[in-house]
């Protein structure tokens, strides 16, 4: 895609300005927190702000796998533990100051989180929930059969107090510097939710298959978010070992894991507040109900019950609905009128050593079906070869074997004279080969200008410590994927629905805009799964003017269709297959006269 420094009136870098006044309100923010934590005096409301603070910190961490990015995991406790332990541990038993083993512990839990994420990467949903689990047991065993390092069943007492430049804090100091960790955690979300990073993270969660297809290693997505939740989970576990000066096995067992969970569900998974709802009552409630000892269990449970069955997104989740409509108040136009004169400028030349894709004699079977035999087939940039033919002919079957979906059982994929047989889906995006699918899978949840910034994560993630800390890097890089979203909404016709959430588009809005979303990912081929189905007859006409004008700019295009207009209007050569065989080859008036085609698949009317 062309980068420009504006887009639809967009600036592309605002990044210096904004981060200031971001961090300008972080200073302040940081500060406030201190001031109200040293000015408390009573130890109960202490005890009681501590903890609820540090359990707003695990639940945001929780908030990054878990709520943005979807992954199932739950041994966030085993990690809180690893912090807690580990730095009571270096700092009791090793002399290593606090400054020093806090850090040092946090990154350990974060290799334990990494480590717990590693059997889980090809796993998901419930899946992924029950083998984490195990990792809960594993941590809580270690602890209690950890002899005098770890103070067995009984745990370790007498932690020293936080301490800073050689001076003990007292609890109100340590309570101040607690509240401003709180704080920065809270910081650190939200910059990560507005970066690359974030919106990756989103895609993964809605489509891992989408994500692939446009670049996303989601492998190494995943071990990164899992890292970076870890050691934000081990920071407050450190704090909270040195605060209460007592920890025993059991905060890190499976009943804490599903009660930061729980946190997280009723404040709301994927919010921004959500998790210091979350945590803030489920920490404060049973202590203020302390009177009524023997129901607290009881009232908790009629609350998330109430807030499932009434606000089963979460009691922040009505809020973020309201803030999306007021900053969104332009609705879609259900007729889509691509600026199609445009469509050709928003295109990456193609890059040095960029080549045809070529299949060469592709065999494909699912047991005894045969899907396809011996196909060989090639796309060259700056053409649009036409795939059709009845159904299950292997056409679909064909796309999915080209991007590394399925393993041919023979023949090669070659991008130029690079082999990329098999490869991974991610690896062939990078490779400059991506595709849309059948059904549209857009990130439904995203906006439509997120949809076109996933795109551009792949070629400039950024670092995700940046993302993060909301560096002036990850701004302009945030800014600048905008501006390119904006030019791509503008060429297609979706200018006036960036904002609004893809799931919301009308059928012919979406199969643009999935279209959009993979030139995002700078391809050289793009395969097109049969972009026309469910489209009118002048959506129909768009699409196709679209798709010239993409061939016009360099791009090579492989169309499986079966709306035969289309087809004939829009392609150079089109391959017809019958029962995974290859049938015909040719123009498409070579096609429409072939006999045999007309026969297997077009019908006698065709020849007219």
């Amino acid at each position: 895609m062309a980068q420009s420094d504006s887009a639809g009136g967009l600036p592309a870098a605002p990044a210096p300005l904004a981060t200031a006044r971001r961090h300008a309100v972080l200073a302040v923010a940081l500060a406030a927190a201190a001031a109200a934590g040293l000015l408390m005096s009573d130890p109960y409301a202490i005890y009681l702000a501590r903890l609820c603070l540090i359990n707003i910190i695990v639940v945001y961490a929780l908030n990054i796998t878990l709520g943005y990015a979807g992954q199932a995991s739950i041994s966030i406790a085993a990690v809180f533990a690893v912090g807690a332990y580990g730095s009571a541990v270096a700092t009791m038993q090793y002399g290593v100051p606090f400054v020093l083993a806090w850090p040092v512990a946090s990154l350990l839990a974060g290799l334990f989180g990494v480590l717990a994420a590693l059997p889980t990467l090809r796993l998901a949903g419930a899946y992924l929930a029950m083998v984490s689990i195990a990792f809960n047991v594993v941590a809580e065993q270690i602890f209690i059969h950890g002899g005098t390092t770890t103070g067995g069943p009984i745990g370790l007492p007498a932690i020293p107090p936080i301490e800073i430049a050689g001076f003990s804090l007292t609890d109100s100091q340590a309570l101040a510097v607690i509240a401003a960790c709180s704080v920065l955690a809270i910081y650190c979300v939200a910059s990560f939710r507005d970066s690359q990073w974030g919106r990756a993270a989103v895609a993964l969660r809605e489509s891992e298959l989408a994500a692939a297809s446009l670049g996303i290693n989601t492998v190494r997505l995943k071990i990164a978010l899992f890292f970076a939740s870890s050691v934000m989970a081990g920071l407050a576990g450190g704090l909270y070992a040195h605060s209460v000066a007592y920890i025993s096995p059991d905060i890190g067992a499976i009943l804490a894991s599903f009660v930061f969970v729980l946190m997280l569900i009723l404040g709301g998974a994927g919010t921004l507040w959500g998790p210091l709802i979350g945590a803030g009552l489920l920490t404060l409630v049973p202590h203020l109900l302390s009177e009524l000892q023997k129901y607290h269990l009881l009232i908790l449970g009629i609350i998330l019950l109430l807030a499932v069955t009434r606000m089963p997104k979460g009691l922040a989740r009505p809020g973020a609905l309201l803030r999306r409509r007021k900053l969104s108040p332009v609705q879609e136009k259900q007729r889509p009128a691509a600026q199609t004169g445009a469509v050709e400028s928003v295109l990456l030349s193609p890059a040095p050593g960029a080549g045809s894709l070529s299949a060469q004699g592709i065999s494909k079977a699912f047991g005894g079906v045969r899907a396809l035999s011996d196909v060989s087939v090639e796309i060259t940039p700056g053409m649009i070869r036409g795939i059709i033919g009845p159904n299950g002919s292997g056409k679909s079957t064909l796309v999915n074997v080209l991007t590394g979906y399925y393993t041919p059982d023979a023949g090669r994929v070659m991008v130029g004279t690079r082999d990329i047989t098999a490869r991974p889906t991610a690896e062939i995006a990078q490779a400059g080969i991506v595709r849309t699918f059948q059904t549209p899978r857009l990130f439904a949840d995203l906006s439509v200008q997120e949809n076109l910034m996933v795109g551009g994560f792949s070629r400039r993630p950024g670092s995700l410590a940046g993302a993060l800390l909301g560096t002036a890097e990850s701004s302009a890089i945030s800014a600048l994927a905008a501006a390119n979203a904006a030019m791509l909404a503008a060429a297609f016709g979706l200018h006036d629905a960036l904002h609004q959430k893809a799931g919301d588009l009308s059928q012919g809005n979406q199969r643009l805009l999935e279209i959009a979303r993979a030139l995002s990912a700078s391809p050289t081929i793009l395969l097109l799964d049969e972009p026309a189905a469910g489209l009118s007859h002048e959506e129909s006409i768009n699409l196709c003017t679209v798709l010239e004008r993409l061939r016009a700019g360099g791009l090579g295009i492989l169309l499986i269709e079966h709306h035969m207009d289309v087809v004939m209007r829009v392609c150079d050569r089109i391959t017809v297959l019958n029962r995974g065989t290859l049938l015909a080859e040719g123009t498409p008036r070579e096609i429409r006269d072939n006999a045999a085609v007309q026969e297997a698949y077009l019908g006698s009317k065709a020849a007219s």
